[in-house]
């Protein structure tokens, strides 16, 4: 039985149908007779909605506003969310097996036990956001979300490993550290990690794996606090 506050949504029923069409089973069956229609829910005004435990696999969510919303235990597997805004938004334990967050806001959500696996991160703001227990993508897809500006030391390893990563790339870093050209002008490849570089950190050294870097990228920028547990009574 679908949820009074899911059922009150006109989109709902109908995605809901297509689900079942599509892949023959849903979270929630829709009444007769409704019209199978994927959700297209492009630029839509999704604020502090509540769709807690909602199947919103497959949907597009592209550069919609889900600010403060409650999206808690929701099926976002597959689902478009690339450019959405999803500051402050409640995502514990939501299922985003990959899901396109590319370019999405993150910033302060609630990822709390969230799955992550396959989920493509490039550009993703994560700052802030709640991450005790998320299940996260490989390491390289984390490192290319969107990190901004880390302390000097990490900034120094991140650019040791995009040099361990581009062509001749301890020469161009070198270069590009004394004064040159990016280390990347004319490469065949992009970098490893998205950060804010900063010439004066750069120096020769040995590259960390990418599963150290993107665990110290976490610990820096993202709230791994264990949540609360509910008071017994």
């Amino acid at each position: 039985m679908t949820p009074a506050h899911l059922a009150s949504i006109p989109w709902y029923a109908p995605h809901q149908a297509w689900l079942r069409d599509t892949y023959g089973s849903c979270r929630h069956e829709p009444p007769e007779g409704t019209v199978a229609q994927r959700a297209n829910l492009i630029e839509a005004n999704l604020s502090r909605a509540n769709l807690s435990r909602a199947n919103l696999s497959g949907a597009n969510l592209s550069w919609a506003d889900l600010s403060w919303a409650n999206l808690s235990g929701a099926n976002l597997i597959e689902a478009n969310l690339s450019g959405a805004d999803l500051t402050r938004a409640n995502l514990s334990g939501a299922d985003l097996t990959r899901a396109n967050l590319s370019g999405a806001n993150l910033s302060w959500a609630d990822l709390t036990r969230a799955y992550l696996s396959g989920a493509y991160l490039s550009g993703a703001n994560l700052s802030r956001a709640k991450i005790a227990g998320v299940k996260c993508p490989a390491p390289t897809m984390v490192l290319l979300a969107h990190w901004g500006e880390v302390s000097p030391d990490l900034c120094r390893d991140l650019m040791r490993f995009d040099a361990a990563n581009c062509p001749n790339g301890r020469k161009r870093f070198a270069a590009w550290a004394a004064g040159g050209l990016c280390p990347y002008n004319g490469a065949d490849v992009q970098r490893c990690a998205n950060f804010t570089e900063h010439r004066g950190h750069y120096t020769l050294g040995p590259a960390q794996s990418a599963l150290k870097l993107m665990r110290r990228v976490l610990a820096e920028k993202c709230d791994s606090t264990p949540a609360e547990k509910e008071p017994t009574t």
